[in-house]
């Protein structure tokens, strides 16, 4: 893969539209979403929009009674579909780093 440059000033105006999401970024350079933090970075800009989401209670729960009724990972994100299915085996792994789940 080569270096592309980027415009980017453009990037961080880009950035700075709370209308304009990083996906829309990604498409428009045909960067991945690190290069577009790195990019950001560079120029000193704080990149907050990378933090994730809190799980609830409730899809903690939810999570929790799934993985004792032996749900696959599939079922399981089909249970809660506001999470990515990378986001549930992480959460999962970690709940049995806690010993919540088996």
């Amino acid at each position: 893969m080569s270096y592309k440059p980027i415009d980017e000033e453009k990037l961080a105006r880009m950035y700075n539209d709370p209308n304009i999401t990083i996906k829309t970024m990604q498409d428009h350079f045909d960067i991945s979403s690190g290069v577009i933090y790195r990019h950001l970075k560079s120029q000193g800009i704080d990149s907050n929009r990378k933090t994730s989401t809190p799980w609830t209670e409730k899809e903690n729960d939810q999570l929790i009674a799934g993985r004792n009724a032996g749900l696959t990972g599939q079922e399981l994100y089909d249970v809660i579909p506001t999470r990515k299915p990378m986001a549930i085996k992480s959460r999962v792994q970690k709940l049995r780093r806690d010993k919540v789940i088996r």
